[in-house]
């Protein structure tokens, strides 16, 4: 990855957030974070020598404060502030999920929340393109995050949803923020509008069931 750019992680000390934050401080970008918990926000900091940024994600205020990655609410307002504020081009990803691109049962919520994050990023992209300024998804399988840990903490569970994912496990955020880095960094600024699944096969992939 290039090193000579900066990236502002919305939602930084999530599971994901955190490990976009380690990889991007890693390639030498300059970094800051935002996110309502101060505490959270400074000890990250302190680990990837990030600015730390104390401000509500889903607030146009404080979005556009911060000047440049989540359900629909703090996608829409990261759009608005991206097209105020990089009038010279960049790149903007949000982290939908899988279960926007396929039918899982008991995801109506967050399925509706991604899929109308991704409407929304094809529709940035059109609008921005002329400007340089890229939009792109990425689409998760069950993460090992805080947020997944219900799932996982049932051996049972944990079982269903790794039979689910071809690849036979569930992902690591590194898996995730591999991917967020590589749409972030300007060498590969030819890609625009797209959804690009890190999910072990989640969404298109079917295998035979053992037998």
């Amino acid at each position: 990855m290039q090193s000579n750019w900066n990236v502002i992680v919305v939602g930084a000390y999530g599971g994901i957030g955190r490990a976009v934050c380690e990889l991007l401080h890693s390639a030498g970008a300059g970094l800051a974070v935002l996110g309502r918990d101060d505490e959270k926000l400074i000890s990250l900091a302190k680990v990837t020598g990030a600015l730390p940024i104390v401000g509500d994600a889903a607030s146009f205020a404080d979005l556009d404060a911060a000047t440049v990655s989540a359900n629909l609410t703090t996608a829409f307002p990261t759009c608005h502030a991206a097209g105020k504020t990089m009038m010279g081009g960049g790149s903007v990803v949000f982290v939908s999920t899988a279960a926007a691109r396929n039918g899982i049962a008991n995801h109506e919520a967050m399925a509706a929340a991604k899929g109308g994050a991704q409407g929304l990023m094809l529709s940035a992209a059109a609008t921005y393109a002329s400007r340089g300024l890229r939009f792109n998804c990425v689409a998760p399988g069950l993460t090992r995050t805080p947020l997944s840990a219900k799932v996982t903490a049932n051996e049972a569970s944990e079982k269903a949803s790794i039979a689910m994912h071809a690849l036979g496990r569930l992902g690591e955020p590194d898996d995730v923020a591999r991917a967020i880095c590589w749409l972030f960094d300007p060498a590969n600024d030819w890609v625009t509008g797209q959804v690009l699944s890190v999910d072990g096969g989640l969404a298109n992939v079917r295998v035979r069931p053992k037998v």
